[in-house]
């Protein structure tokens, strides 16, 4: 078995916003595509000892596209241009990167072997270099901090009388880490079965660099696990911290720690599909098409986008998880046994402890329906600017504005350009509660303190209350955890599973956490099974 950690350093963003610009290039070639990146084929062309008569070549198209980008000119017969092309890249905003990747073209065995790249920020030089790239596939290795500008000059190709061809060009590099290099590999998995809470996996990796690679890790930059090729799990960095001159440790996050930016809420009448596509829109998810159109007449503060989606799960209930690829899914709990530990897989020193005893579980069910009362909201107050964003904690409708102009506005907000004082009023929206109760007949004198209590769960109505109220309660009685080390053998985090206990009987109930080390031999992991004990077959 071969781990592997694929670290891929490169600027948050920076792809999305860069643009380039290029000295003469085939009518056919696309400048942009040397951002965005294209296939790489293997195109028969007349350059010299480049038409290989087996077959491998593909004809070149009289108007090719996505072809990437070739230069006009070829190089001399020493392999050096005299008409040098030169290629520029634009970023919008200053970028901080360790390298720049540069794909040339492997299928043809192609690459410019030597060129300059310079750095620059609001004009000014920062750096210059001098390269001689090797192989199709090359990483120019170079730390280089708050940069707009990139001017690369092609000065010669590996091949002479060629065309400088690229498929494309990377600020960034992708770092690979093999098993050697991997000091410490752990994975932290966890699910709250009551959707009361939505947690983040965790991905820790300490590496010792055997390359003496430049690494200067930020911020919601990717890191994947592998082994024998196949993902298991991709996350986000969220700290660094470097041990030695070659000791490394990545701190990562999985795609849900990444949704920590404002959302700004309001009315809520949608189906869940409909709701989870608006608090998604740049990150892929799945959903089970039985939750998706759950129909949802509720409300949501202003929070972040990850407290959104735990509101949105609670409401419909769903288990929320994140696959290997970072897709977040939404999916019904299983109701049926997929998965057990046998005794040969599991460590000694298994441990069972019980939770309190719950005596009752309460729900509040809410209600917003449009009121008439008109309440001011600013009064006199002085806005300078354009677009000026003001929040409420309370939702509200059909605004009346004096002294400005609304330029945008939702339940929970509105922008305003005005220079001087301003009023604003609007309507308001009656909330109303009620009360669900479900009492557990089993709970003792002394227990009857033990209350769960749900009052903020603004996307649960009248209409779904009863059954978020049961699936509360049954989650709720399920009392054994069961705590053991095991080895993995493909279980997932949420499954409904059946394990040994030290005393002869089983606990069946779901996997809620699972802390997992990786070895170049296999996974262990110390997990925790919720739920409650059963014969042993």
């Amino acid at each position: 078995m071969s781990l592997q950690v694929k670290y891929v350093d490169v600027p948050l963003g920076a792809k999305e916003v860069a643009s380039a610009s290029a000295s003469a290039c085939q009518r056919f070639g696309s400048e942009q595509q040397l951002i965005a990146g294209t296939v790489d084929m293997p195109w028969a062309t007349l350059e010299p000892d480049s038409w290989k008569l087996d077959g491998s070549r593909v004809i070149l198209p009289a108007f090719p596209e996505n072809i990437g980008w070739w230069s006009l000119h070829r190089s001399g017969e020493d392999g050096r241009f005299v008409h040098i092309p030169t290629i520029q890249i634009f970023l919008p905003q200053a970028y901080t990167a360790t390298g720049i990747t540069f794909d040339f073209w492997a299928s043809l065995g192609h690459w410019c072997s030597e060129l300059t790249v310079v750095w620059y920020k609001d004009g000014a030089v920062l750096r210059e270099v001098t390269a001689f790239p090797d192989s199709a596939h090359w990483v120019l290795d170079q730390l280089v901090e708050d940069f707009d500008r990139v001017d690369i000059r092609l000065l010669a190709t590996n091949c002479p009388g060629h065309f400088a061809k690229i498929q494309q060009i990377q600020i960034g590099q992708i770092a690979i880490f093999e098993a050697d290099e991997l000091v410490q590999v752990r994975l932290l998995q966890e699910i709250d079965p009551s959707m009361c809470e939505l947690s983040v996996d965790t991905l820790t990796v300490t590496v010792r660099d055997r390359k003496n690679r430049v690494i200067f890790p930020q911020k919601n930059q990717s890191v994947q696990l592998y082994r024998d090729g196949q993902l298991l799990a991709s996350h986000y960095v969220s700290d660094f911290s470097r041990q030695g001159q070659r000791d490394y440790q990545f701190r990562c996050k999985s795609t849900i720690g990444r949704l920590e930016d404002l959302y700004l809420g309001g009315r809520v009448l949608n189906n869940a599909g409909g709701l989870l596509a608006e608090l998604l829109p740049d990150i892929p998810y799945q959903i089970d098409s039985e939750l998706a159109w759950v129909e949802l007449n509720g409300y949501l503060p202003i929070c972040t986008r990850r407290e959104a989606l735990q509101q949105l799960a609670f409401a419909i209930g769903a288990v929320v998880t994140t696959r290997a690829d970072g897709t977040i899914c939404l999916r019904l709990p299983e109701s049926e046994q997929s998965g057990s530990f046998v005794d040969d897989r599991i460590f000694m020193g298994a441990k069972v402890t019980q939770k309190p005893r719950i005596a009752q579980v309460q729900l509040l069910a809410h209600g917003y329906y449009l009121g008439e009362k008109r309440e001011v909201l600013l009064n006199e107050e002085t806005v300078s600017g354009e677009n000026v964003l003001y929040l409420f904690s309370q939702p509200h409708y059909e605004y009346e504005i004096v002294g400005g102009i609304l330029t945008g506005w939702g339940e929970n907000w509105v922008t305003i350009t005005a220079d001087g004082p301003v009023t604003l009023t609007a309507l308001n929206y009656i909330h109303t509660t009620t009360a669900y109760v479900k009492t557990n007949p089993k709970a003792t004198p002394e227990e009857q303190g033990n209350t769960v209590v749900i009052k903020n769960a603004t996307l649960v109505g009248k209409w779904i209350a009863d059954g978020v109220l049961q699936r509360l309660y049954n989650h709720y009685t399920q009392r054994n955890l069961l705590q053991q080390q095991v080895v993995l053998s493909g279980q997932q985090i949420g499954q409904l599973v059946r394990s040994a206990n030290p005393w002869s009987t089983d606990t069946e109930g779901h996997l809620v956490s699972m802390e997992s080390d990786f070895t170049g031999t296999g996974q262990t992991a110390q997990i925790t099974i919720l739920g409650k004990e059963v014969p042993r077959n």
